[in-house]
């Protein structure tokens, strides 16, 4: 009966269920979610970043901002927006307005407070190739932390990725353009309590003129 009693009580971890990543182009792009199980009560978090010659934000539709980052070099900028929205099952697609290319990284999490789902969120931008996430102290028990970064690389013709020593789920991709380079890289870590501090990412590729940024939020369990 005890047993029974603690496990009917236990609080409910916040689960990763997918996502997508795209490279998309031009006004009225949408990226396609459907091959996620989304259901209702589920977050999605969206993250795109792209490079430019000016600092810049693209929105997602329908989504609140988290973040909007900037990071410069003697070349180029790096530009990356945060966003989420509580979902209501029926999402398919995320529409985009852009003007040039964008990375995005669509996932989406279940477990997570309807209400306040984002409970800590911090970013960070600077030189070189190693977007550092910020460290985070989340003032509830049982998060899922999810730590995102880009660079900017002025190198056309790389095609370079990062690794993460310490990040779960991490995902990885870049786009190589005469005007747009940029790299970006997502991933989890589950946070019973405490702090966590995400180590640096590793670019593995050429890289020339680059600059970073990254960012770090903590999601509220339910």
């Amino acid at each position: 009966m005890i047993r029974s009693l603690l496990m009917t009580g236990r609080k409910k971890r916040i689960e990763y269920i997918g996502e997508v990543t795209q490279e998309i182009y031009g006004g009225g792009l949408s990226v396609d979610i459907s091959s996620i199980d989304i259901l209702a009560g589920d977050l999605i978090l969206v993250t795109n970043a792209f490079g430019y010659h000016t600092s810049g934000a693209h929105y997602a539709s329908g989504f609140t901002t988290i973040d909007t980052i900037y990071g410069s070099s003697s070349d180029r900028n790096i530009n990356m927006t945060i966003g989420y929205k509580i979902a209501d099952g029926s999402e398919t697609s995320i529409s985009y307005n852009s003007a040039v290319v964008d990375l995005v990284i669509v996932r989406v999490y279940r477990n997570v407070d309807t209400t306040n789902p984002i409970d800590v969120h911090l970013k960070a931008n600077g030189g070189g190739s190693s977007p550092n996430p910020p460290s985070v102290t989340p003032n509830y028990r049982n998060s899922m932390i999810v730590a995102v970064g880009a660079i900017y690389n002025s190198i056309s013709t790389a095609s370079g990725y990062f690794t993460s020593p310490d990040l779960e789920d991490f995902t990885s991709f870049s786009q190589k353009d005469t005007l747009y380079d940029a790299a970006i890289a997502q991933g989890n870590h589950k946070l019973l309590s405490g702090t966590f501090d995400p180590q640096p990412f590793t670019y593995v590729g050429s890289i020339s003129n680059t600059c970073w940024v990254a960012g770090t939020i903590a999601l509220k369990c339910k």
